[in-house]
């Protein structure tokens, strides 16, 4: 499983912040950019990241694993 720098942050920023708009705000990037990069972190680790509501994230135990 090879993760970049970038990608992490992107994990963690969702993680700390536990919504995707507010992380995309604070990596100065547009919200659909960090979904798409959460979702492709998803497909080539075969890892569910976060469970996802409406309102908020929290991170699943893989999510807590890789945040780590």
């Amino acid at each position: 499983m090879n993760i970049t720098l970038r990608q992490c942050e992107i994990v963690l920023a969702a993680a700390e912040t536990a919504t995707f708009s507010a992380a995309a705000k604070g990596l100065g990037i547009s919200q659909p950019s960090l979904s798409e990069s959460i979702r492709r972190i998803e497909r080539e680790t075969g890892l569910i990241l976060f469970e996802r509501t409406t309102r908020s994230l929290k991170l699943t135990d893989d999510g807590r694993r890789l945040a780590a």
